[in-house]
């Protein structure tokens, strides 16, 4: 069965990548309801300080309400797509606990798509709608629409400045991988770091050859694992703990040094079962850990024998 790639999760890191600077005025809900019915809303970014402006260039526009779509690069933006976001942008004025406690002045909604979608905005300047390019790759409509609107094309946004969304493809330029580990390979609060991962686990899975060209590259290769360090040191720890309490019987130096192996054995296998319940292939993973494929494939069933053990 083939595994479908989670691009949404992964989009959602990337925002709260180019949004890391300016995260603390900003409120993200992904998967917001609407109302009492299953209609979601794919992320619904409150600003914190409405009086506040978003130096990202992406937040320009932005109000103390946004409604935020997205599409994957398997997803097409028709019209009908347009006018659904438009209305769960109308759906989410109408369900404030209160009357008119949320403006209409103060929505504003923004759209990411992969592609530029050409027939998309032939269909809009046919009903009196214009696109126009405010800034590489986002487009500002204007004309017969309720609320102050955008369409971000990732793949056509600046190379410098938005790497984390333009990897969402995939056709991912190597560089724009290069430059994403280059700029975040500091991050190290838990927050960016599962940002960061969500990113990588998606644009991985989605483009094995270049990302196996860049595991060739040391200092690449060493990005990529360096985000899953916090996790292992935590596992090593554990079982430290526990290479002292065999240590009583087997002398506690030999304890400690049992720990440690079994830590960083448990820890690798943790690892490689995170990705491949991520939607890894067991080649994906070889090629991100550098080990064999065999290898791979026996930690992964042994964890999956474990799993079912435990249920």
């Amino acid at each position: 069965m083939v595994r479908k790639t989670a691009w949404h999760p992964a989009f959602h890191g990337a925002l709260g990548v180019e949004l890391r600077k300016e995260q603390r005025f900003a409120h993200m809900m992904p998967e917001c309801l609407l109302g009492k019915e299953p209609l979601r809303i794919d992320l619904l970014l409150i600003k914190s300080d409405p009086s506040y402006h978003f130096q990202n260039e992406i937040g320009h526009l932005w109000r103390t309400y946004n409604i935020i779509e997205y599409k994957g690069p398997d997803d097409s933006l028709t019209i009908d797509a347009f006018y659904k976001v438009i209305g769960y942008a109308c759906l989410y004025k109408g369900c404030g606990q209160k009357v008119n406690c949320i403006s209409a002045e103060e929505i504003t909604v923004s759209v990411f798509v992969t592609r530029y979608p050409v027939k998309l905005f032939k269909q809009l300047s046919a009903i009196g709608v214009t696109a126009s390019e405010q800034y590489p790759g986002i487009y500002y409509l204007t004309g017969k629409i309720p609320f102050p609107m955008q369409i971000i094309v990732t793949g056509k946004l600046s190379q410098s400045a938005h790497s984390g969304l333009r990897i969402l493809s995939k056709r991912v330029q190597k560089e724009d991988v290069r430059r994403f580990l280059e700029e975040t390979k500091e991050l190290t609060e838990q927050g960016d770091c599962d940002n960061v991962d969500a990113v990588l686990q998606a644009s991985a899975g989605a483009n094995y050859a270049a990302f196996e060209e860049i595991r060739r590259d040391e200092d690449m290769c060493e990005a990529l694992r360096r985000l899953f360090q916090d996790e292992i040191e935590e596992k090593l720890a554990t079982a430290k703990a526990e290479g002292k309490a065999e240590g009583k019987a087997e002398g506690e130096a030999c304890g400690i040094a049992k720990g440690e192996a079994r830590g960083m054995a448990m820890a690798e296998a943790g690892f490689v079962y995170k990705l491949y319940m991520k939607g890894q292939t067991p080649e994906q993973i070889a090629m991100l850990t550098d080990k064999p494929e065999a290898d791979i494939r026996r930690i992964i069933a042994g964890k999956g024998m474990q799993t079912a053990v435990q249920y």
